[in-house]
């Protein structure tokens, strides 16, 4: 570990301040592929098994006569590894040098293809016929490599190298990590761009935006979604909430010294509960000939009158959280406090929040739901 952290070390003294010195492929190969292959990984220069040969030329292609070239051959007694190298500014993913790799990778009868522009070093897999994958299963940046990477690259290619079939494995764990947090990436964003709770049929057109070619989505394919549609929801939760834990904490500051952690957390969860269903919010100090003052008011994107109103009022300098309050039937004025004082009076009325809400949003109201209810009574 101590030679990978010296070869990081020299590696960010030649990009210091953009004044990068690995303008060209030979910077690379001396500076940086060189010292991964001796002082990191421990291989020798030279010819025979447990070594690397540079410049390794390949047979003749078509009529031209010049044997093409490719920039190392690693040969271990568990695979062999082709290592392709460009310039600094020269990108990893650029296609024309993935193929050229792969011409490579097939044309040596490789297992394991690397290319690197020094900076960042893309993994990829040859399987059947030594022919390689298009997407790396791995890529690591010299930048911002982390230790767990550290120990994940000196254990596939620190001499002898590991075995094909441990190569295999974590490409195989890799490309499942992939697709899963592929599938969580576009299930969040379908769920955001539906912003409303799922229903049945709301869940089947994402799992088929999500996965096109399913063309019957069965139970069985609802019950294997729905830990990512779990994973989504809360994430989508989470991230709302603390961004009205911060808006909350904003807007507090400018009317109290100090609000017990308590109330704090109450406040927080209401705005939770309703974060991932109405994102269109007022907050402001309403007073009322009551002593109440209003903080938040939910706006209802469909009735056009507000929805919710989170209540409390400034006691002995202090912002007291007293409850929540939902329209008058027929109005958009404020109904009768649902008090709570704690986190278990929150979530033992979240139900209720939830529905009294969605009734308000839905439009003007047609059922009162006005009498105050006491946490103990739910």
């Amino acid at each position: 570990m101590k030679n990978f952290n010296a070869l990081i070390e020299r590696y960010k003294s030649l990009t210091i301040a953009g004044a990068v010195e690995l303008n060209n492929e030979e910077d690379v190969e001396n500076y940086i592929i060189d010292k991964m292959l001796q002082s990191v990984w421990g291989y020798d220069y030279g010819p025979g098994v447990d070594c690397y040969k540079k410049q390794v030329n390949l047979p003749v292609i078509g009529s031209k006569g010049v044997p093409p070239r490719c920039d190392y051959l690693l040969k271990t007694n568990n695979y062999s590894c082709v290592i392709e190298a460009k310039a600094y500014t020269e990108s990893v993913e650029n296609k024309k040098h993935i193929d050229e790799l792969a011409s490579y990778v097939q044309n040596l009868l490789a297992d394991v293809g690397i290319l690197t522009n020094g900076k960042k070093w893309a993994l990829f897999l040859a399987g059947e016929n030594h022919v390689m994958e298009s997407a790396p299963f791995r890529t690591f940046d010299l930048d911002s490599i982390s230790e767990e990477e550290k120990k994940f690259v000196l254990n596939l290619f620190r001499k002898p190298g590991a075995s094909l079939d441990i190569i295999r494995s974590e490409h195989a764990k890799a490309k499942q990590e992939a697709e899963e947090k592929l599938r969580l990436k576009l299930i969040t964003e379908a769920i955001i761009e539906e912003r409303k709770t799922l229903s049945d049929d709301e869940i089947k057109h994402i799992i088929k935006k999500v996965e096109p070619t399913c063309s019957m989505v069965t139970q069985s394919k609802i019950e294997q979604y729905k830990p990512f549609f779990d994973n989504a929801l809360r994430n989508i939760i989470e991230a709302e909430k603390e961004r009205y834990r911060a808006e909350v904490k904003a807007e507090m500051a400018k009317y109290v010294n100090k609000v017990e952690d308590e109330e704090r957390e109450v406040y927080s969860m209401v705005l939770g509960l309703l974060a991932d269903q109405y994102g269109d919010m007022d907050i402001k100090l309403c007073d009322f000939s009551s002593g109440v003052g209003a903080k938040i008011c939910f706006n209802g994107q469909n009735s056009g009158q507000p929805i919710i109103w989170v209540c409390g009022k400034i006691e002995d300098n202090k912002y007291k959280f007293l409850g929540v309050a939902f329209a008058k039937t027929g109005a958009s004025t404020m109904g009768d406090l649902i008090p709570m004082t704690s986190t278990r009076d929150v979530l033992g009325l979240k139900d209720r929040i939830r529905q009294e809400a969605a009734i308000s949003a839905a439009g003007p109201r047609k059922e009162s739901k006005e009498s105050p209810v006491s946490p103990d009574s739910v």
